[in-house]
Parts: structure tokens; C-alpha cells; sequence
């Protein structure tokens, strides 16, 4: 039993699907920003650190990624369950979003957070999620200035990862 809230098949896939659908063509290495990122292009959501981090861990000790300092990326069994979850989902089989394909091949993760440890200090997320916003806000300038003009002088353009429901 994990004694740490918010551990779901679901969080993992969430983590899985924006580390392997992220650059996959060359299995290269992603940034934190590009996690962060990926994370919100698939789930339409900005992920918490502490979301990051449980489900960084799960997936670390379940051997589906490797981490070294500052970079994450799918191990051999990782990039063949990300190659099965993408064929399944390009043919429309086991659900209509890679993250709920993913989830029903990940339901058997094991809690790690008490396995290997990976964080992340709220300085190197918030570091991150700005570069990520910036680059949000580059890429909308590009497709659509309009938008990005009106984001920029939203109220709601000051927010921040959500906390994770208690």
C-alpha cells in the first residue's frame, strides 16, 4: 500500500505518456521543462511538482525511465511499452487518448515512493515551469498573436502548478 496520496495508474501514465510521446522519433533525453511541457500538451494541464515527483518515482523503480541530473528518458522496456501504447492508440484500440492506453498498462506500478528516491527542489520546478510558460507563450505568438496578446494581459496568465487534491 502506498502511503503517499494522489499514487493512481493514472498519474503514472500521465508522466509515461509526456516523457515517451515527447521527442520519441530519436529516444532522446528531455529536459525538465520538456516533462513539464509534454505534461500539459497530453493532459491539457499544468502538473504539480509533487505529481512530478511521485509519479518520476513510480515509474523510475517500476525501470520504464532513467534519470541522470538534469535529463529523463524511456529504458529499452519503457520505449516498448510507449511503441505499443502509440500503435494502440494511432489504431484507436483501448481507449481514445494515449494517457488512458497507457494507464491500463501501468495499473500493476508499484508505489515507489519508498524505492529509489528522485526530487526535484520547488526552485527547479518553478525554474522550469517558467521556461516551459515562455515557451508557451512563443509558440501561441506564432499561431496566434491575438491569443497570446490576450493571455498576456489576463489576470489568469499569473498561474501556477496546481496543488494536488487533498
Amino acid at each position: 500500500m502506498c502511503s503517499v496520496s494522489g499514487h493512481t495508474a493514472y498519474l503514472n501514465a500521465w508522466v509515461f505518456t509526456a516523457i515517451g510521446g515527447t521527442k520519441p522519433e530519436h529516444g532522446e533525453r528531455l529536459s525538465l521543462p520538456e516533462v513539464v511541457e509534454g505534461a500539459d500538451y497530453f493532459n491539457r494541464a499544468v502538473i504539480s511538482k509533487e505529481e512530478l515527483e511521485h509519479g518520476i518515482r513510480d515509474l523510475l523503480n517500476a525501470g520504464l525511465i532513467t534519470v541522470s541530473s538534469d535529463s529523463f528518458a524511456l529504458t529499452e522496456t519503457g520505449r516498448e511499452m510507449w511503441e505499443t501504447v502509440w500503435r494502440n492508440y494511432e489504431a484507436r484500440q483501448g481507449g481514445s487518448h494515449p494517457i488512458a492506453i497507457a494507464e491500463k498498462r501501468l495499473k500493476r506500478i508499484p508505489c515507489g515512493a519508498h524505492g529509489a528516491s528522485w526530487s526535484v527542489t520547488q526552485e527547479e520546478f518553478d525554474q522550469a515551469f517558467t521556461v516551459y510558460r515562455a515557451h508557451f507563450l512563443e509558440t501561441l505568438r506564432k499561431l496566434d498573436p491575438k491569443a497570446a496578446a490576450r493571455i498576456e494581459q489576463s489576470e489568469d496568465w499569473q498561474w501556477h502548478p496546481r496543488k494536488p487534491a487533498e
